[in-house]
């Protein structure tokens, strides 16, 4: 008897962070704004602007990449091209958790002054940090051609990488939400992406660990991520595993956001 209610509950908070979230999107104007207005004030005045993000993650890269070849005499071409991947890569999945936990706090005026739906800023965050990543995919794309290029299976980069976009808002919105309620947690965010950037095959491959620490690696979520996204440019086939771990995770971020989203969306403006 008390099961339909529940059943119906569960529907309509679904179907409201459905239309919370189709109503930021909905805002792509405001989204686009929003998103390249913070790149835009951040380089203003700069001779290269908005590449500076470029030469820095490429100096970056250079300095990793030397240093990681002389300690682990791994073949130069090799290594930098691993470096360069995952580095790039893990900063854009990294960025999307950490900025995403102040998204609302930052956005506070314009979210209790315009009503928008919040999903707006979250968008604006994702855009924002899609556009930082095609600036670093220049390095992507010379460090690749000097190891030699990408072959069709690079293809497979464009679903890893859709999934990640996926599972990226998902965070950002969650994270958000609660270091909205709980100020604390943008700081315990921030330290806990340090940490995970550790424990997570960017810098150092999953076989350099010892078989007794490889579950550290399969237990990862941002390594499956991260695997499904580098392995196909790299010239690699993702493994089934990461595949299959990947879409868990996003399928379940999925349902647990549209939650979210219907239960608290009015609330929000009253934590900021």
């Amino acid at each position: 008897m008390h099961e339909v209610p529940v059943i119906l509950s569960s529907q309509s908070g679904l179907l409201a962070g459905w239309r919370e979230c189709a109503a930021g999107l909905a805002n792509w104007r405001i989204v686009h704004l929003e998103g390249s207005a913070v790149l835009r004030r951040r380089y203003a005045r700069s001779m290269f602007g908005q590449f500076w993000l470029t030469l820095s993650t490429a100096a970056s890269i250079v300095i990793l990449g030397g240093v990681w070849t002389l300690l682990w005499k791994q073949p130069a071409r090799e290594i930098f091209a691993y470096i360069a991947v995952s580095m790039i890569l893990w900063n854009f999945m990294s960025t999307l958790v950490t900025e995403g936990a102040g998204v609302f706090v930052a956005s506070a005026h314009s979210l209790t002054n315009q009503g928008l739906a919040a999903s707006t800023y979250v968008y604006a965050l994702l855009y924002r940090n899609m556009l930082i990543l095609a600036h670093d995919a220049v390095v992507i794309a010379v460090v690749l051609a000097v190891h030699g290029g990408v072959g069709a299976g690079a293809l497979l980069f464009l679903p890893g990488f859709a999934l990640a976009l996926v599972a990226g808002f998902c965070v950002s919105y969650l994270a958000g939400m609660l270091c909205a309620r709980y100020r604390d947690m943008i700081l315990f965010t921030s330290t806990l992406m340090q940490l995970m950037f550790y424990v997570t095959p960017v810098l150092w491959k999953r076989d350099f660990l010892p078989p007794r620490f490889e579950w550290i690696a399969h237990a990862n979520p941002f390594a499956a991520f991260l695997a499904i996204m580098r392995d196909p440019l790299l010239g690699l086939a993702p493994e089934p595993a990461a595949w299959a771990y990947a879409l868990a995770c996003a399928a379940g971020l999925v349902l647990v956001t549209l939650l979210v989203a219907g239960a608290v969306r009015r609330r929000l403006i009253y934590w900021l």
